[in-house]
C-alpha cells in the first residue's frame, strides 16, 4: 500500500510537471466555477500569483459579455449541458487582454467533478484575421468607388467576378453585372469570335494584352484586357478593366469645335489674341498681338519672355486682380493697362480674358483679347490736355489773385507791428483758413532765450484746446520737424502724417491727446529767417487733407514768412537799439556813481589840507593821513579809468601782451603783499598754496591784473571771511583757483557774469562797473587760457583759471561774442 501510495504521488507530481511544461494554458475549476489550479503558462498570461488563483473563473474574463457567458454555464452546473469549447479573453494586469480558444473537459474526480479548460492563445491570429477582413473591405470599397468596371473570367470565358463604380453609368451597382458563371458571349448576344470584345478575350487567353474601345448600352468604353495567371504562371482566365469615356469623347468633340471657332477668330486679326498660362508662359499669339508688342512669334513663345514681364510695372497689380477674378469666375472684366514693346515703347491697351476651364486649384490657362488703344489714348490725352490747360490757367489766375491779396493783407498786418508776440500772432491768424486749418509758430526768443509761441485755429470751439498746447522746444539734433527746419533752414513738408509718432517725439502725453483731438493729416514747416540763421518756424497744419500743400501754397507760405522775418528783424533792431540806450544809460549812471565817490572823497581831503595849510597848523600825522587818503582815492579813480581804457583797447584790438619768464610763487606773493591793506580793511585772511619753484612764461602785468581782479571780487562778496588761493602745475598746464566764502553765484547767473557790464547783484549794495571779470576773461583768452566758476548761492564761489605754462609769441585781445 505504501508503494502504491508512493506511486500515486509520483504520478501526481509527474502530471503536474507535464501541465507546467506545456505551452497550452490550463485552468482547473470545480463545479461552482472556482479555480483550483492553473499552470505556469496561464499564470504568466494572467499575471496572477498562487494566492490569487482561487476565484470564480468568469472573473478571469476581460469583457462583460464573456463573464456573463461563463457565469451562466456554472449556474447551475450541468455536466451534459456544459459547452465542449468556449472563446474568451483573459484579463491581464496593466496590459491588453489576450484572446484564448478553450477546449473544455468535465473530469470525474470524486467526490465532485472538475472542469478542465485547455486553451490556445489566438490573439495574433484574431488580429491578422481582422486585418485581412479590413483589407478585403477596403479593397472592395476602392473597387466600388473606382470609375471603372473590373471583371474576371475563367478559361472558358465564364464570369467569375465583377465590380466597379463605372457600372453606375449602366444603372447597376457594383457586382450586379450578372450572375457568376455567365458566359462573356451572352453580354454581346453573339458568339462570333471576330467580335471585338470576344476576340480580345480570346487573345488574352492566348497570353496577349489587348486595348480596345467600343460602344455598349449606348455608352463608349475604353477597355484593357490581360491574361489572368495562377501561382505557377498558368493562364486560368482573363482580367479586364473598362473606363466610361462617353463624356470625355463628347467634351473632346465640343473642344475641337470650339478650338476651330477660336482659331477662325484668332486668325481674323481684328484684335490681338494670345494664349497664356498662369506661370507667365505665352503658348500662342496671332499676328495682331505680335504687331502690338513688336516681337516675332519665335521670340514671344520662347521661355525668356512672359506676359507678366510685358506689362508696365505700375499696372501689374491690375493683372493680379484680373487673375483673382479669372480664378473665381472663369473670366475677367476688361481693363486698361500698358504693354512695353520690344523697343521699350509703352503701348496703351484694353485687355479682357477667359480661362479654358473654370479653375478650382492649380495653375490656370486661357486666352487674352487685346485692343490697341494708342489712337484712342492720343485723342483722349489731347482732349484732357486742353481741359487741363484751361483749368490750370483759371486756377493760376485765381491763385495769383488770392496770393496777391493775402500778401497785401499780410504786409498791412505785419508792417506796423514791432513786438515779436504781436508779429507771430498776426502771422498765425493770416494763414487761417487760406493756408491751414490751424497754425502754430515758435520763436527762439531774443534776450533771455525763452521760446515765443503763437497759434490760431479756424474753429472757434478749438481755440481754447489749441491754447493748451505748451511751447514746443525743437531739438537741434531732430531728424525731422521744426528742429530740422531750425538746423537746415529748409522747408519741410509731411503728408499723410503718423500722428502717434509725431506726438510721441515732440510733446508730452497730455499734449499728445490735444494733438489727436486737433487732428493733423498734413504738416508744412516754413523757416522764418533771422540775422544769423533761422529765428522762428511757422507750422501750418491741415486736419483733414493729407495732400493739402502744393508748390504754389508752399511758395505763398514762404513769402509770408519772408515778410514776417522783415517785421521781426525791425522789431529786433528796435529792441537792440532800446537795449543799447538802456545799457548806455545804466552804464553812465553806474560810472558816474563810481567816479563821483572817490572824486568827492578826494576833493574833501584836498579841502581839509588847504584849510590846514591856511591856518598854518603843523599836525604832521593828520597831514599824512589826509595825503594817504588822497593817494588811495586817486589810485581808485585811476583803476576805474584804466578799466574803462582796457575795455576800449579790447574792443579795438589794441592791447598787446609782453611775455617773460615769471616765478609763479613770487608773482602770487607780490599780488597778496600789494593788496594786504585791502585784505585787512575787509577782514579777510588769505591762505596761499603754490609750488616754491615753478617758472611760467606769461605777461606778468596782465596775469597780476587777473589775480587782483579775482581777489577784489572775493573781498567784495566775501568780506569778513577767509580767501583761499591754490596754484598747481599739471603737466603743460597751470591751474589757479581763488575761493571765497561769500554770497555765491546762482546757476542762472554763472553763464553771464563774464560779460561786459554784467553783474549778478544790485549796484546799490555792491559797487563796480561790471568790467573786472570781463577783462579777466579777455586777458586769459589772449593767453590761450580759460576761466570758469563753481558756486552755489550762500556757499561762496571758486573761480578756476587754466593757463598754458609757456607761450612763445605775443597775442592781441579780440573781443568775441563767445566771451559775453
Amino acid at each position: 500500500m505504501a508503494g502504491a501510495a508512493h506511486s500515486s504521488e509520483d504520478q501526481v507530481e509527474l502530471l503536474r510537471g507535464v501541465i507546467d511544461a506545456t505551452r497550452l494554458l490550463v485552468v482547473v475549476a470545480d463545479q461552482t466555477g472556482v479555480v483550483q489550479l492553473i499552470n505556469r503558462a496561464a499564470a504568466r498570461t494572467t499575471g496572477l500569483t498562487e494566492a490569487a488563483w482561487h476565484r470564480p473563473i468568469w472573473e478571469l474574463a476581460a469583457f462583460p459579455a464573456e463573464r456573463e457567458l461563463l457565469r451562466g454555464a456554472f449556474t447551475p452546473f450541468r455536466r451534459e449541458a456544459f459547452p465542449p469549447a468556449v472563446m474568451f479573453h483573459l484579463t491581464r494586469a496593466e496590459q491588453a487582454p489576450r484572446g484564448v480558444d478553450w477546449d473544455v473537459r468535465v473530469v470525474n474526480d470524486r467526490p465532485e467533478p472538475r472542469i478542465v479548460f485547455t486553451g490556445v492563445e489566438v490573439s495574433e491570429r484574431l488580429i491578422e484575421h481582422q486585418r485581412l477582413r479590413q483589407a478585403e473591405v477596403f479593397q472592395r470599397q476602392i473597387l466600388d468607388r473606382l470609375p471603372a468596371i473590373v471583371w474576371t473570367t475563367d478559361e472558358k470565358m465564364r464570369t467569375t467576378f465583377s465590380a466597379g463604380g463605372g457600372l453606375s453609368a449602366l444603372g447597376l451597382a457594383s457586382g450586379e453585372v450578372s450572375i457568376i458563371g455567365t458566359p462573356v458571349t451572352s453580354y454581346f448576344h453573339t458568339e462570333d469570335p471576330h467580335h471585338p470584345a470576344i476576340a480580345a478575350h480570346l487573345r488574352a487567353l492566348a497570353g496577349e494584352s489587348t486595348v480596345m474601345e467600343m460602344a455598349w448600352f449606348g455608352r463608349r468604353f475604353h477597355s484593357r484586357i490581360e491574361p489572368l495567371r495562377d501561382d505557377r504562371g498558368q493562364i486560368v482566365g482573363v482580367i479586364g478593366v473598362s473606363f466610361d469615356v462617353t463624356e470625355l469623347k463628347q467634351t473632346a468633340q465640343a473642344l475641337h469645335e470650339s478650338e476651330s471657332l477660336l482659331t477662325r477668330v484668332v486668325d481674323a486679326n481684328v484684335i490681338g489674341v494670345f494664349f497664356w498660362e498662369e506661370n507667365g508662359r505665352i503658348t500662342q499669339a496671332n499676328d495682331a498681338f505680335l504687331q502690338i508688342v513688336g516681337f516675332s512669334r519665335e521670340e514671344l513663345l520662347s521661355p525668356g519672355i512672359s506676359w507678366q514681364a510685358l506689362t508696365a510695372p505700375e499696372h501689374r497689380p491690375l493683372d493680379q486682380r484680373a487673375l483673382a477674378e479669372l480664378r473665381a469666375t472663369g473670366r475677367c472684366t476688361a481693363y486698361e493697362k500698358a504693354y512695353i514693346t520690344k523697343g521699350g515703347v509703352r503701348v496703351p491697351v484694353l485687355v479682357g480674358g477667359a480661362t479654358f476651364d473654370r479653375p478650382t486649384a492649380g495653375e490656370m490657362a486661357g486666352a487674352a483679347f487685346v485692343v490697341d488703344m494708342r489712337e484712342q489714348a492720343r485723342l483722349r490725352d489731347a482732349r484732357e490736355k486742353l481741359l487741363r490747360n484751361e483749368r490750370a490757367a483759371r486756377v493760376d489766375a485765381e491763385l495769383a489773385n488770392a496770393r496777391l491779396q493775402l500778401l497785401v493783407e499780410g504786409s498791412q498786418a505785419l508792417s506796423p507791428r514791432l513786438n515779436p508776440n504781436e508779429i507771430l500772432q498776426s502771422l498765425a491768424e493770416l494763414t487761417i483758413p487760406a493756408l491751414a486749418d490751424w497754425c502754430y509758430t515758435v520763436h527762439r526768443g531774443w534776450d533771455d532765450g525763452n521760446m515765443l509761441v503763437a497759434s490760431a485755429h479756424g474753429d472757434p470751439n478749438k481755440r481754447a484746446l489749441l491754447a493748451r498746447l505748451g511751447p514746443h522746444r525743437p531739438e537741434a539734433g531732430d531728424d525731422e520737424g521744426p528742429g530740422r527746419v531750425f538746423r537746415t533752414g529748409e522747408v519741410a513738408l509731411y503728408e499723410d502724417v503718423n500722428l502717434d509718432r509725431l506726438s510721441a517725439r515732440a510733446w508730452d502725453p497730455g499734449e499728445a491727446l490735444v494733438l489727436r483731438e486737433l487732428g493733423a493729416r498734413a504738416v508744412l514747416c516754413v523757416p522764418i529767417a533771422g540775422r544769423s540763421g533761422v529765428d522762428a518756424v511757422m507750422i501750418l497744419v491741415s486736419s483733414q487733407d493729407p495732400l493739402r500743400y502744393n508748390r504754389e501754397e508752399v511758395l505763398l507760405a514762404q513769402d509770408l514768412a519772408a515778410r514776417a522775418a522783415v517785421s521781426l528783424e525791425n522789431g529786433r533792431l528796435l529792441f537792440e537799439a532800446l537795449d543799447a540806450v538802456r545799457a548806455r544809460d545804466d552804464f553812465l549812471a553806474v560810472a558816474a556813481h563810481e567816479l563821483r565817490t572817490p572824486l568827492t572823497s578826494l576833493l574833501l581831503h584836498i579841502q581839509m589840507l588847504r584849510q590846514g595849510l591856511a591856518r598854518d597848523e603843523a599836525d604832521l600825522s593828520a597831514f599824512n593821513r589826509s595825503v594817504g587818503a588822497v593817494d588811495g582815492q586817486a589810485r581808485r579813480l585811476s583803476n576805474l579809468v584804466d578799466g574803462l581804457l582796457d575795455v576800449a583797447r579790447v574792443g579795438n584790438n589794441r592791447m598787446g601782451l609782453r611775455f617773460e619768464e615769471v616765478d609763479l610763487r613770487e608773482m602770487v606773493d607780490d599780488v597778496v603783499s600789494t593788496m594786504a591793506a585791502d585784505f585787512r580793511g575787509a577782514g579777510c585772511r588769505v591762505l596761499v598754496t603754490a609750488p616754491q619753484r615753478a617758472t611760467v612764461r606769461w605777461d606778468r602785468d596782465r596775469i597780476e591784473q587777473v589775480l587782483t581782479n579775482l581777489f577784489s571780487n572775493a573781498i567784495k562778496f566775501g568780506a569778513g571771511r577767509p580767501i583761499e588761493l591754490c596754484a598747481a602745475v599739471r603737466g603743460p598746464m597751470v591751474e589757479i583757483s581763488v575761493r571765497d566764502h561769500g554770497i555765491g553765484v546762482s546757476k542762472e547767473d554763472q553763464a553771464r557774469i563774464f560779460g561786459r557790464f554784467e553783474r549778478a547783484v544790485s549796484t546799490r549794495h555792491f559797487g563796480g562797473l561790471g568790467l573786472g571779470l570781463y577783462i579777466t576773461a579777455q586777458i586769459l583768452r589772449a593767453h590761450r587760457g580759460s576761466i570758469r566758476v563753481e558756486s552755489e548761492p550762500g556757499q561762496g564761489a571758486r573761480f578756476i583759471v587754466t593757463l598754458p605754462r609757456g607761450l612763445e609769441e605775443a597775442a592781441t585781445f579780440t573781443d568775441s561774442p563767445m566771451a559775453h
